[in-house]
């Protein structure tokens, strides 16, 4: 098995160009407070369009 998680950031990005996330500071990190479950719908759906089909 081939794991690929180069797009990864992309899709973190394209997610957050949503409006869903809510970004702010925890300390001196910079954190993402978003529902998992919108987040695993949104990837899977992002996932079929911008990832080829494999045979």
């Amino acid at each position: 098995m081939v794991i690929d998680e180069s797009d990864f950031t992309r899709l973190g990005k394209d997610y957050e160009g949503t409006g869903a996330a809510t970004i702010g500071p925890v300390g001196d990190a910079t954190t993402r407070l978003i529902s998992q479950r919108d987040l695993v719908d949104f990837a899977t759906a992002w996932l079929a369009t911008h990832r080829p089909t494999r045979p």
